[in-house]
């Protein structure tokens, strides 16, 4: 898990594209520093990877390359939320590709695509984001991401990729 140590405004909202091969990326501004990749699914139908500054510890993006199973979503426009993407505990940045297997969960409400792998909502939780970009941070981890604002031609697409997805209630 990537324990969240504060947050930072990047200088431009990054950027969301969605496509027919890989589902969704959304990306901050380039860095000359490549990331570092914490990549949780189950590595055989659902993966997500997000890319680290090793130096900062800023989480620059996410990227969907496989949905694992579609579910029902919850209300995320109720959550408290900050500006700024997520900056992970020294301690916490990788310094190597870090894999972790878990379930993804993703789902579409409104204009909003949701992808999680944390809990079931309990306790405190909070978006930290800019822009169409928000991280999901529960018990002071990133544990989802909500890809909000979606042009119509983005949410069909979005619907197009969860329809191939086993369904889960």
């Amino acid at each position: 898990m990537l324990r969240v140590n504060d947050c930072v405004s990047m200088p431009t909202p990054p950027v969301v594209e969605v496509g027919d091969e890989i589902s969704l990326i959304a990306r901050t501004t380039p860095s000359p520093v490549e990331p570092v990749l914490y990549r949780v699914g189950d590595f055989k139908t659902s993966l997500v990877e997000i890319p680290i500054d090793p130096q900062t510890g800023a989480v620059r993006g996410i990227r969907l390359v496989n949905i694992g199973r579609a579910s029902r979503t919850f209300a995320w426009e109720k959550i408290e939320r900050k500006v700024g993407l997520p900056v992970l505990a020294k301690e916490d940045v990788p310094s190597s590709p870090l894999d972790e297997t878990r379930d993804l969960n993703v789902g579409l409400v409104g204009d909003a695509f949701i992808v999680d792998w944390g809990a079931p909502l309990a306790g405190k939780w909070e978006l930290l984001g800019q822009g169409r970009l928000h991280f999901l941070i529960g018990d002071g981890m990133v544990q989802g991401a909500v890809i909000s604002n979606l042009a119509p031609n983005e949410v069909e697409s979005l619907k197009l990729h969860i329809s191939r997805a086993p369904q889960f209630e």
